[in-house]
């Protein structure tokens, strides 16, 4: 059957280009199989958005302590935010 969700990470995953010469890693082939890779990657580039936008708030010249610190407490808020709304409601 075609995914082409699917097809289409494998194809952008740069390890699996180096290996496309070479049989692939076992694990890299499995991670790439299973039905739950592409929304688990979604996910992953969802947490890195939100970090990296926080890093960038951080990361101003001219930032005082107290904006430094509610940037990182902010961060804190949001990560929690998002496992407990994971497990409690079961959806995301």
């Amino acid at each position: 059957m075609y995914r082409p969700g699917r097809n289409k990470w494998k194809a952008e995953c740069t390890v699996c280009k180096a290996c496309t010469y070479q049989k692939p890693p076992i694990v890299i082939k499995k991670f790439f199989e299973n039905e739950f890779s592409e929304i688990y990657l979604w996910h992953m580039h969802s947490l890195m958005s939100a970090f990296h936008t926080h890093i960038q708030d951080m990361e101003k010249e001219k930032n005082s302590i107290m904006e430094y610190m509610s940037g990182v407490s902010g961060e804190v808020d949001d990560s929690h935010g998002r496992v407990l709304h994971i497990h409690v409601d079961g959806s995301e």
